[in-house]
Order: C-alpha cells, then sequence, then structure tokens
C-alpha cells in the first residue's frame, strides 16, 4: 500500500483535530494516481459542452416565450438553459462515477490497511468520492468562473450583490445534485463484503436522478386518484434541481409553463408556492451527508 495513506500525521492521530483531513489524504492519494492534464481535459471538455449545447437550446427555445411571463435576455436564456442541462447530465454521470469509486474486491488489502492506519469509514468515503467527482465538480465551478466574468462585463443580471449571489447559488445547486447522486451510487454500491454492486448502484442513483428531474411529466394526480396533491407536488418540486434553478430567476421564468413542459404536466393546474432553491441546496447536502454516513456504515461492516 502506498506510504500516503499512512502518514505519521494520521499515525499519531493528530488529524482528528481537522475536520475532514484524512478525507483530504484520501483524495490526495488518488488524485496522485491519475494525470492532471486528463482531469483537467475532462472538466473544460464538459464545461465547453455545456456552453455549446447550451447555446443550441437557447437558440432553439429561448425566443418563443409564448408560456413564460416575461422575456428574458438573452445571455441570461443562455446561462438558464446550460444549467438546466447541467442538472440533467451531471447529476447522471455522478451516479455512475459515484458507484465505480467504492473499493474494488482487489483493493481489499489496500482499504483494510487504509483502515488499520486509523482512518475512519466515513474519510475513505468522503475522499474516494470527492476524486471521483473531481471532473464533474471543476467542470461547474469553470462553468461559474464563465458567468461570472460574462455578468462582470455586460451585467445580464441587474449588477448588484445580489446577482453574483443567484450565479453561485445556481452553480450550487448543481454542484450538491451531483454530489448527492454520486453519493446515493457509491451508498447503494457497497456490499456487506468486499467489493462493489457496480450496476446496482449506477442503476438505482441513475433512476433517482431522472424520476426526481422528469416528476412534472411522470406525476398526474389525477390517474392516482389523489385529490389534494399540492404536498406532493411540492416536494417533487423542492427535488429537482431544474426547478430550484428556474426559480433563482424569480418571475422571469417558469419552468411548468415552459413550451416543453406546459402540455405535458398537471402541476400548473394547482394553486402552491413553489420551494426555495436555498432550502432545496440544504435539501441536497442534508441527502448526500445522509447517504456518506450509510456507505461508511456498509464500508466498515464489509471491512471489519
Amino acid at each position: 500500500m502506498s506510504s500516503d495513506l499512512k502518514d505519521p500525521a494520521i499515525q499519531e492521530n493528530h488529524y482528528h483535530h481537522f475536520p475532514l483531513f484524512g478525507a483530504l489524504i484520501v483524495f490526495r492519494y488518488h488524485m496522485l494516481q491519475r494525470r492532471a492534464w486528463l482531469d483537467l481535459a475532462s472538466s473544460l471538455f464538459i464545461a465547453l459542452s455545456l456552453i455549446i449545447i447550451g447555446f443550441a437550446l437557447k437558440s432553439y427555445w429561448g425566443s418563443d416565450t409564448e408560456y413564460t411571463r416575461n422575456s428574458v435576455d438573452a445571455l441570461k436564456a443562455w446561462m438558464l438553459y446550460s444549467l438546466l442541462l447541467s442538472s440533467v447530465l451531471l447529476p447522471a454521470v455522478s451516479a455512475v462515477l459515484g458507484a465505480g469509486a467504492v473499493p474494488a474486491a482487489h483493493e481489499f488489502e489496500m482499504t483494510q490497511s487504509a483502515l488499520l492506519s486509523r482512518l475512519k469509514p466515513l474519510d475513505l468515503v468522503l475522499g474516494r468520492l470527492f476524486a471521483a467527482l473531481w471532473p464533474v465538480i471543476s467542470a461547474v465551478f469553470a462553468l461559474l468562473t464563465w458567468w461570472l466574468c460574462a455578468q462582470l462585463y455586460s451585467h445580464f443580471i441587474p449588477a448588484t450583490g445580489k446577482s453574483y449571489f443567484l450565479i453561485l447559488i445556481m452553480h450550487m445547486l448543481v454542484i450538491a445534485a451531483a454530489a448527492l447522486s454520486g453519493t446515493l451510487g457509491f451508498a447503494c454500491s457497497t456490499r456487506i463484503r468486499p467489493g462493489r454492486a457496480f450496476v446496482r448502484g449506477a442503476v438505482i442513483s441513475a433512476a433517482y436522478t431522472l424520476i426526481t428531474m422528469f416528476s412534472p411529466l411522470l406525476f398526474h394526480a389525477e390517474s392516482l386518484g389523489i385529490k389534494n396533491p399540492i404536498l406532493i407536488i411540492k416536494v417533487l418540486l423542492l427535488l429537482n434541481p431544474a426547478s430550484a434553478i428556474t426559480e433563482c430567476f424569480g418571475s422571469e421564468f417558469d419552468l411548468l409553463r415552459h413550451p416543453g413542459i406546459y402540455d405535458h404536466t398537471s402541476f400548473h393546474d394547482y394553486n402552491f408556492t413553489t420551494p426555495s432553491p436555498i432550502i432545496s441546496l440544504l435539501l441536497f447536502i442534508l441527502m448526500a451527508e445522509a447517504c456518506a454516513i450509510i456507505a461508511s456504515l456498509r464500508l466498515r461492516r464489509a471491512y471489519r
């Protein structure tokens, strides 16, 4: 096993004074095993793809405002569609990456040695997950840098401190949704014995991601015989990162009245208030933490 995971700080138990220091050691170890240029190229490819495809979606849908409350600025619509695309694709990709981050059966000795060196199971889970999701996370930060520079130059959102905060929150929502899918994939991929159930973890996490994302199209209260589905609708929208992102725009963009959604959902037939994006962000973080704790408990049982 590499000496990186047998650092003197671990052996002397000093790292317990610093939260997540063990996870950072695991993250550093796995990042050193990879090629930095390949991670950088992957991140830039993801970010550029999202920007280009977002521009194409804006060109196709952005000019049609029949079902929106107000027309939106071109740059604002471009950012919106790139973020909506990110909220669909990146959590799905993270589901696969998270499921693959679980230690494989041939890594038994390395994993057990790491746990014997006073690293906690949660340190292994968080460190391996962060390393696996690094291309996705860094791609979102590249997107964030792009749109902050655009805002600084053109002020496509009214130039106040709140505008920069909104751009930050929308990108954090994408990262939190991706982290939730990754940790769910990791938790579902762990087994009660060494090794991983990659297909199970990837399928369950990807299914959760797609169901929550397309819930406005899949849930029809009338066909299910539900007379008052407002609470269910609010929960589904709370778990939907695309809804949280569009809610950051307030009254300028209504996801449920978008031309591609309006004719296929019944959500707009009911009178309710869309949940705050801050609540969605906090919920994603809490659910990701819960999945990470469950994964660490299953990992501890597998290598006890």
